[in-house]
């Protein structure tokens, strides 16, 4: 019999708080978007990679799909036990980090093919989302970038650069009170991710 593997209760509130943050950012356009298998790229070891939020973005002509990795701030993931080790070096490391995840997706669409087939893929998502929308009944208008990036003729284009999002779950620790997040933090900054820090996810807006 194949093994169940239950979702522990801090994996619960970090989809909580994606939630949230889909409730309040009308211009994300998927949650977890499973990464194709591909032998080019090697994965983190956390099983098959996903992206938990999938954006856009308006860049001058381009409209950008982003992607952003949601953590908790209790999530082990976000420390880092050794500040000099190299972030995806599997062999000097254990434990698995954020930086790690991070590094997967980047080095996913930094193919050409790869980010070519998800734009054709989100192309189709907001043009389905347009036509879902159309039939609702009194509603507010569906949000502009996902009309326009439905179109053949707009300019949509992929990050290439991944984003985080940390948020404390509900009742959490204030992460403004924590004397050792800075140090941490600053790993993550240093690897140039950008990353949105808040306490609550209802706090939490996403560039547009």
């Amino acid at each position: 019999m194949a093994e169940v593997r239950k979702s522990s209760p801090r994996r619960g509130l970090e989809k909580l708080g994606v939630d949230v943050i889909l409730a309040n950012n009308p211009a994300v356009i998927d949650l977890e978007m499973a990464l194709s298998p591909d032998p080019r790229v090697p994965e983190s070891g956390d099983g098959p990679p996903r992206m938990d939020l999938v954006a856009l973005e308006k860049h001058e002509q381009e409209i950008r799909i982003v992607f952003w990795e949601a953590k908790t701030f209790d999530d082990p993931r976000l420390r880092f036990e050794d500040v000099g080790q190299v972030e995806n070096d599997r062999k000097t490391t254990k434990k698995k980090n954020v930086l790690t995840q991070l590094k997967t997706y980047s080095n996913y669409v930094a193919y050409e093919d790869r980010r070519r087939e998800i734009i054709v893929a989100y192309r189709e998502t907001c043009r389905l989302l347009t036509r879902l929308w159309s039939m609702r009944g009194e509603k507010t208008p569906l949000h502009s970038l996902i009309v326009q990036a439905a179109a053949e003729s707009s300019n949509l284009m992929i990050d290439l650069k991944p984003r985080l999002i940390v948020f404390s779950s509900e009742g959490g620790k204030d992460v403004n009170s924590d004397p050792f997040w800075t140090r941490h933090k600053d790993r993550i900054v240093n690897a140039d991710y950008p990353m949105i820090v808040k306490n609550r996810a209802a706090e939490i807006s996403l560039p547009l």
